[in-house]
């Protein structure tokens, strides 16, 4: 069974997250939800100042693993964090990066979005009860 975290902490520029997540060694294999996947840090970067919102939370991290008996590829991996996404209102006009990585035992997608709504500027943000309706949809 898969199961999604949401991860505190880390990185405090976007750019750090971005760079640890498509690590030439980390054979991650991108897609760009609302961004393309080669220019996803330009395009967060130029929602957040379209919308002059630099400071503050840059990003959120999400990380969709799968236990290692699942035999599951990357792609399919990124497939599921997609769905999963699109059934998720919370995350409706942000600007989504997903890595997809195997440099575990186990198959597991990051999942970066930009703090800035790319449709309305709003930062991102999420209740308990959304996160749990997230975790059910997993």
């Amino acid at each position: 069974m898969a199961i999604i975290k949401a991860i505190s902490g880390g990185a405090l520029y976007i750019s750090d997250i971005i760079n640890y997540v498509t690590r030439e060694e980390k054979d991650a294999v991108l897609k760009g939800i609302n961004c393309n996947e080669e220019s996803a840090f330009d395009e967060m970067i130029a929602t957040k100042l379209l919308y002059n919102k630099l400071d503050g939370r840059q990003y959120k991290h999400f990380i969709l693993s799968f236990p290692p008996d699942d035999n599951i590829t990357a792609d399919q991996c990124n497939e599921i964090a997609e769905e999963i996404i699109k059934r998720c209102p919370m995350f409706k006009g942000f600007e989504i990066l997903l890595a997809g990585h195997q440099d575990k035992e186990h198959q597991h997608t990051h999942i970066i979005v930009n703090s800035v709504n790319a449709e309305n500027g709003k930062k991102f943000r999420y209740s308990k009860a959304e996160f749990a309706e997230m975790k059910n949809i997993c």
